[in-house]
């Protein structure tokens, strides 16, 4: 059985990479992929994960709800795309590291 949490990347440049980094290193999650509303980006791998689709378009593949980072710079651009991924039900993930 797969205990893991369901992790999307939302964007997957710059901080979306860095964001899968983590990710892997602390465990605990399994890494559906990045969305991106880049679609020429669709179906790539980059840093081992692929891109998927926009985050409205894979919500609709989901059969749970996923937990969710926002790698996105811009404030108001990450403001707004976190707004919608919890209102659709995704879960931001916070992450803490015990040493």
């Amino acid at each position: 059985m797969n205990n893991k949490r369901k992790l999307v990347i939302r964007r997957c440049r710059g901080f979306g990479q860095e964001a899968v980094w983590v990710a892997r290193n602390i465990g605990g999650y399994e890494i559906l992929g990045y969305c991106d509303d880049n679609l020429d980006l669709k179906g790539e791998v980059i840093y081992g994960a692929r891109v998927l689709d926009t985050s409205e378009a894979a919500d609709r593949n989901f059969t749970e709800k996923p937990y969710f980072v926002c790698s996105i710079a811009k404030n108001e651009v990450r403001k707004r795309v976190v707004e919608t991924d919890s209102g659709s039900g995704w879960l931001p993930a916070t992450w803490s590291i015990r040493r």
